[in-house]
């Protein structure tokens, strides 16, 4: 019996075990289910790395390619009217001093040689013979201007004479107004000298008797004054104008006879002619001169200065003309850096400004060049034009140019990655917390905003939407909508 008992307590003891343990896996398998479950959900979130808003400075760089355009031209002529027999450049060719350009044809060159010769034997002639004739002629003009001289002397000296009489005359009638006496004086004077005054201040006339008379004087003198004040202004008014009148005419006449003199100085028509002659006769030896010495070099015309050709006017076969025969491009004032920029980079760039050029092929690299001008084409871009002090360029040399500009700083600026569009809106995404059911979570919160600069790297914003700690979304494994779950990326 006890052994049934016992059996029977063992068979439910294992049943009990068996339950617990079943229940215990059943758990287990929960809570792998779980996990299994919430690493699925999980891996469904967009990973996203985060940054924050923060003051800066929007710099904007704008690079490119340009080319030197020109420099200091020097025109290579050559004399007119010769066959060309080689032309030994090409444009965009560089050259150093000494080099050769062109080759004349020499019979050419030959002929053009005798012909001025001829001329200058031609002119000698024609001088000579000017000169044996104008001898009496150069001796009558001499005499005329010796005549000439002297009237000028006397008629100076007579003038002069009138001129100090003039002016003596002035000075005394001035000297005679300025010494008139005021009328009080003069009226006290006139008292002293009138006898009937006297006489009764002598026998005591009465006061009032004696102040009737005076008064009575007083309009007689005053009339008097008047007269006498009046003809001494006249007079000087009259030798003013004498004087000025005479100064007038003697400057006339000086100047008269003075054109006397340097007309007769001139040289005659003939004598004229015998200077044009000697003129006629140094342009002809000039140009001989000149075709001797292309004739002696072998019709070789050589650049006088280093540089670049930059244009070339000439071919084998032609003949030369008037205009340059070459234009030799140099660095002596400088090079003209030319570059084109795009029409929304125009209000970064202004004349005054400094960029960097680099010629890479040549190992030549420029900072702080300035530019000297902004201009628009026919095309809608802009042109830069920037001065160069570099002997070693040449023309046509190419280089890339940068240009940074430091714009203003504004106190919020975000990561270009971090702004999203749509809607013709502009966006943000902030990570915000939240609590659920599965515990704290993070989620992807909307903010509009507006961009008011921008470079390649940040972005300004108007005003100040997001707070310094704000963290918003920089960049994520996937795309991420406005109010959807993030999860950080792992370091």
């Amino acid at each position: 019996m006890n052994e049934i008992i016992k059996k029977d307590f063992l068979i439910k003891k294992n049943k009990r075990s068996r339950i617990v343990t079943g229940f215990g896996l059943f758990l287990m398998f929960m809570l792998i289910c779980s996990f299994v479950s919430r690493g699925i959900y999980a891996m469904r979130i967009p990973r996203v790395a985060t940054g924050y808003a923060a003051a800066k400075s929007i710099e904007h760089k704008i690079e490119g390619d340009g080319q030197i355009a020109e420099g200091s031209e020097h025109p290579i002529n050559v004399k007119a009217g010769i066959l060309v027999s080689e032309v030994c450049v090409k444009e965009g060719e560089k050259i150093s001093e000494g080099d050769l350009l062109l080759r004349l044809d020499k019979n050419s060159l030959g002929e053009k040689y005798e012909e001025a010769r001829r001329c200058v034997e031609e002119e000698r002639m024609r001088l000579s013979d000017l000169q044996r004739n104008q001898s009496e002629s150069l001796d009558a003009a001499d005499r005329e201007r010796s005549r000439a001289q002297s009237d000028l002397s006397r008629i100076t000296g007579e003038q002069n004479d009138l001129v100090a009489s003039a002016q003596a005359k002035f000075d005394a009638a001035s000297a005679e107004e300025a010494s008139f006496p005021g009328f009080d004086t003069y009226f006290e004077e006139k008292k002293k000298t009138d006898t009937e005054y006297q006489n009764m201040k002598k026998s005591g006339a009465e006061k009032k008797e004696l102040e009737a008379y005076e008064d009575k004087l007083r309009q007689s003198v005053e009339e008097e004054w008047e007269n006498k004040r009046d003809e001494l202004r006249t007079a000087r008014e009259e030798a003013q104008t004498a004087l000025e009148a005479a100064k007038r005419g003697s400057a006339s006449e000086i100047e008269s006879a003075r054109r006397n003199v340097e007309d007769a100085g001139k040289v005659s028509q003939d004598n004229a002619g015998i200077l044009a002659q000697k003129n006629n006769l140094e342009k002809c030896e000039a140009q001989a001169a000149e075709w001797k010495q292309l004739l002696d070099a072998g019709g070789e015309i050589v650049s006088k200065t280093a540089g670049s050709v930059a244009k070339v006017n000439l071919c084998a076969g032609d003949t030369t003309t008037e205009g340059a025969a070459f234009l030799i491009a140099g660095g002596e004032e400088g090079w003209i850096f030319c570059a084109k920029i795009m029409q929304e980079q125009r209000k970064y760039v202004s004349g005054g400004d400094t960029m960097e050029i680099q010629f890479a092929d040549l190992g030549v690299r420029l900072n702080d060049i300035e530019i000297i001008s902004v201009s628009k084409d026919d095309e809608g871009m802009y042109e830069i034009r920037a001065k160069i002090e570099e002997p070693s360029l040449s023309l046509n040399d190419t280089g890339t140019f940068s240009i940074t500009k430091k714009g203003e700083e504004y106190p919020c600026c975000v990561p270009l990655s971090a702004l999203y569009a749509g809607d013709n809106t502009t966006y943000v995404l902030v990570v915000q917390e939240e609590n659920t059911i599965l515990g704290t979570e993070l989620r992807a919160v909307k903010r509009e905003v507006t961009v008011v600069d921008k470079n390649e790297t940040y972005a300004a914003l108007e005003g100040a939407p997001l707070e310094r700690d704000e963290p918003i979304i920089t960049s994520s494994d996937r795309a991420v909508a406005a109010d959807a779950k993030v999860r950080p990326q792992e370091p």
